[in-house]
C-alpha cells in the first residue's frame, strides 16, 4: 500500500462541506414538506371544527331525546298502572252486581 495522503484535487470540495450542504437541503426539503402539511391542515381545520359542532349538537339531542324517552316511560307506566287497577275495579263492580243482581252475567 502507498503511505502517502490522497492529493485533494483542485475545486474538489471538501467531505465535511459536502454533507454540511446535503443536509442543508434535506432541511430545506424538510421544512418546505412542513410547510405544505401545515397548510393542508389549516385547509382541514374548519371542516374539523365543524364536524365537531355537529357532532356536540348530536350528542345534545340524543341527551334530550333521552329525558323526553324516560318521561315517556314514566307515563306509560303510570297509564298502565291505572289500566290494571282500573280492570280490577270493574272486576269487583262485577263481582258486586252478580251478588246483588244474580240474573246480571
Amino acid at each position: 500500500m502507498n503511505e502517502e495522503p490522497t492529493q485533494e484535487q483542485p475545486g474538489a470540495r471538501r467531505f465535511e462541506e459536502r454533507v454540511l450542504s446535503l443536509l442543508a437541503q434535506m432541511r430545506a426539503d424538510f421544512n418546505e414538506r412542513l410547510e405544505k402539511l401545515e397548510a393542508r391542515a389549516s385547509d382541514t381545520k374548519p371542516i374539523w371544527e365543524r364536524a365537531l359542532a355537529e357532532i356536540v349538537e348530536v350528542r345534545k339531542r340524543l341527551d334530550d331525546f333521552d329525558a323526553r324517552f324516560d318521561r315517556l316511560e314514566t307515563q306509560l307506566d303510570r297509564t298502565t298502572s291505572a289500566a290494571h287497577e282500573t280492570r280490577a275495579d270493574v272486576r269487583e263492580l262485577k263481582r258486586e252486581l252478580r251478588e246483588h243482581f244474580p240474573f246480571v252475567k
